[in-house]
């Protein structure tokens, strides 16, 4: 037996990953006498890690009733569950063909097993735990350098990027991530355009404009409340997906709100395993940092959308356009200065006064000292503006 504890404490030592572990550490109970090679052995990880749950000379129908607690039939079966800070975490399972006297001995060194295996798992999370925390970082890290250090990316290039790294980091084979526009109220899904679609769903001309929100995603939207679901078929809240379109296995949607207004979604579907709590952390981590970035971004976008406007009436008018700091130079002046000789460039920095008549600057500077004292525009004043070829006009 001593033999036996030295391999187990070597192998809860090793550097070696889980499942090798897991591995080493049935080979070493089937190996002790008091067990024989024979003797069903199965250790389960309990929730959070993979894998889940690893058996020997156990039937898979046996299997699946120790996962889901009950005993298999036949022989002696022992349980000891695996201690993990303070609490039970999964468990290590043997069936003895016989019950004999060696039935204190097994049981005394499962329960020696399930130390050492409950201290291996346990460091196994905390390890596990500081890596996510670390690639999450990393991941919203990425997202913010690339939206500071590109001025000017597109929408389309900032859910990508919050696109891929949910699904790197949760494991995801598919997902969109998509903005609300401000003036229709749509979803725009504007990732659901990207090649991995247009490949794996048969649906034809797929839209990425949704102006009803249906389904799993339409509910997160609805109700502005993650959710996760590994069997998305059952789903009282899915609706089902057409003909062609990619099968929904599991869903995880987490909608991007700032300040208490919903801006967009997070969207990620079929992971090789089970979506589990920390996938859901992640994804919300980063809606968060996308539902910054599309406040900005689409606050940009009004800002360029109303200045258009403004530009589009100042270009239309027959009247010259212009504004002035302070000190009395142009800050801005409309195209239609160009009628009379100028280009708008060449006039921006220079004194207003210095383009009005010598006869009416004094009218036009008292004019302006004291709009600029009121604070109120100026007065509708008649006077000579200086054309580029010398002569004057009535302005």
């Amino acid at each position: 037996m001593n033999s036996a504890l030295t391999d187990l404490l070597h192998a809860a030592c090793s550097p070696s990953n889980l499942e090798v572990f897991l591995n080493k550490t049935l080979q070493i109970l089937g190996g002790h006498t008091v067990f024989g090679s024979k003797a069903g052995l199965a250790l389960v990880t309990g929730s959070g890690l993979r894998p889940a749950a690893i058996f020997k000379n156990f039937t898979k129908k046996e299997q699946a009733l120790i996962l889901a607690g009950k005993q298999p039939a036949g022989g002696l079966f022992l349980k000891v569950p695996l201690p993990s800070a303070g609490k039970e975490r999964g468990m290590i399972a043997v069936r003895l063909d016989v019950c004999g006297p060696g039935k204190t001995e097994a049981d005394s060194f499962l329960k020696t097993t399930a130390e050492l295996a409950g201290a291996r798992l346990a460091q196994e999370r905390r390890d596990r735990a500081l890596n996510r925390e670390r690639d999450n970082a990393a991941a919203i890290r990425h997202i913010e350098e690339l939206y500071l250090a590109c001025p000017g990316i597109s929408l389309k290039e900032i859910s990508r990027a919050v696109l891929d790294e949910g699904r790197r980091l949760t494991g995801s084979a598919f997902g969109f991530a998509g903005y609300l526009d401000p003036a229709a109220g749509s979803l725009v899904a504007i990732t659901l355009t990207d090649d991995v679609w247009k490949k794996r769903c048969r649906v034809k001309d797929s839209p990425y404009i949704f102006k009803e929100f249906n389904g799993l995603w339409g509910w997160v939207l609805k109700k502005k409340k993650p959710l996760l679901t590994n069997d998305a078929a059952a789903d009282p809240r899915a609706s089902g997906v057409p003909q062609g379109h990619i099968k929904i296995d599991r869903f995880l949607g987490v909608p991007a709100i700032y300040d208490g207004k919903l801006l967009g979604i997070l969207a990620l579907a079929n992971p090789a395993g089970p979506y589990g709590a920390q996938d859901l952390e992640t994804a919300g981590r980063l809606a968060q940092v996308y539902a910054i970035i599309l406040k900005r971004v689409l606050e940009e976008m009004r800002l360029a959308q109303e200045s258009d406007k403004r530009q589009a009436i100042i270009a239309s008018s027959r009247d010259i356009i212009y504004s002035a700091g302070a000190d009395g130079k142009f800050t801005y002046i409309s195209s239609r200065v160009r009628d009379y000789g100028y280009e708008p460039e060449e006039l921006v920095g220079r004194s207003v006064l210095e383009f009005i008549h010598p006869e009416d600057v004094e009218l036009a500077a008292k004019a302006f000292t004291d709009a600029i004292r009121s604070g109120k525009t100026l007065p509708l004043l008649s006077y000579r503006i200086l054309k580029k070829d010398g002569s004057f006009f009535y302005a």
